[in-house]
């Protein structure tokens, strides 16, 4: 089973690019002044994170947001602005609102 949604995985779903999540981590004010400066260093280190996620046996555990966002923790691209979203309540009715949201687009883009 995966890891539950939070606050910070909900600013890369439904991105699958590492361009795509590194813009909406920079939109969100979640990444690091390092972070911001090196672009392509962030990058790279998100493909190479992508990669191995995708080639790995399917197992239970963290989502690639998860391993994107454990990456960037690692290498101390995210500040305490994208820390405390992962931390954020998951119960308040914002996140849930958004998160229903988000997986209604889902079904609806899988649907058809």
């Amino acid at each position: 089973m995966a890891e539950p949604p939070n606050a910070l995985t909900l600013v890369l779903f439904p991105e699958r690019t590492s361009s795509g999540m590194y813009d909406a981590l920079a939109a969100k004010r979640c990444l690091t002044a390092t972070a911001l400066s090196d672009r392509s260093r962030v990058i790279a280190i998100m493909d190479t994170t992508i990669k191995g996620f995708e080639s790995r046996e399917p197992v239970a555990g963290g989502t690639l947001w998860y391993v994107v966002i454990g990456a960037l923790l690692e290498k101390r691209f995210l500040n305490e602005h994208a820390r405390a979203r992962l931390m954020a309540d998951r119960s308040s009715p914002t996140f849930t609102a958004r998160l229903r949201a988000l997986l209604q687009e889902l079904w609806w883009t899988l649907r058809y």
